[in-house]
């Protein structure tokens, strides 16, 4: 079972392939997924296993496409801290646009960033001061997120994901999402 190795880690799938005669791939939903109208790497998912768990019910049929809900909330019971700061989290993907999906694409992540520098420039000195930007830790593509940021919202503080989401969480007193993305739906299935 995995939900993302189908598609980073080689190993797994050659274990997978020649591992066992019988061997099944099951896969849980990852990301935002259900809710994106032309996300192909979820089609692609879908039809490559043998059953595919989704978060939510969206085309749940009870045997191939199984709903099991938010199984694996990490951050449950986080409050906001009052005196906390604004956590405002980034995604990126790939420099070369791979499918469609409800989230900047290719070289649309240039408007991206200067779209949230302009929603953080906008805002008053004092709340100005309480934004920490999470950069997407798990890869930067070559999109150099930290220092774009810096540029474009001189003195921000960053996040470079040293610490867990929930972490970061517990020291927030909002979050906002940039994208229909995991940190999302994290904050939501509370």
């Amino acid at each position: 079972m995995t939900n993302s190795s189908h598609f980073r880690d080689d190993v797994f799938k050659i274990f997978l392939g020649l591992g066992v005669e019988k061997s099944a791939l099951h896969i849980l939903q990852h990301g935002g997924g259900g809710l994106q109208a032309f996300n192909f790497a979820l089609y692609y998912e879908r039809e490559i296993a043998d059953t595919f768990y989704t978060t939510g019910s969206c085309g749940a049929d009870g045997v191939k496409i199984v709903n099991l809900g938010r199984v694996n909330n990490k951050i449950r019971g986080v409050k906001p801290k009052r005196d906390g700061n604004i956590l405002v989290c980034l995604g990126v993907c790939q420099r070369i646009a791979c499918d469609i999906r409800a989230m900047p694409l290719a070289g649309q992540h240039l408007n991206y960033f200067q779209f949230v520098a302009d929603l953080v420039n906008g805002l008053s000195d004092e709340v100005k001061s309480k934004i920490v930007i999470r950069i997407y830790p798990k890869e930067d593509y070559g999109w150099q997120q930290e220092e774009t940021m810096q540029r474009l919202i001189p003195g921000v503080k960053i996040d470079r994901g040293d610490e867990s989401f929930k972490d970061a969480l517990k020291k927030s007193r909002l979050m906002i999402s940039t994208y229909n993305a995991t940190t999302y739906n994290e904050t939501l299935a509370e």
